[in-house]
């Protein structure tokens, strides 16, 4: 699946998989739990959102799909 926001930024699903770490740029680490807004029609009003967790915390927080590359790197760093 391909989401376009305003035609300039593309970003393909599977390119995050679910249960996977991921590392943020202030060194956190996240587990992505889940997607939603999967099936809407209306992608510019409701984008694809990852719901992830914090590793140590528990917190949980979502970010839009299209976003998710801006401060996540994969894999979690030691």
């Amino acid at each position: 699946m391909d989401l376009v926001i305003n035609n300039t930024s593309s970003l393909k699903q599977a390119d995050v998989e679910l249960d996977s770490l991921w590392t943020h740029t202030n060194g956190n680490v996240y587990r992505v739990l889940f997607f939603t807004n999967e099936d809407n029609n209306k992608p510019d009003m409701y984008p694809v959102t990852i719901v992830y967790q914090n590793e140590v915390t528990g917190t949980l927080w979502s970010r839009a799909l299209y976003d998710w590359h801006r401060s996540m790197t994969k894999g979690e760093v030691k």
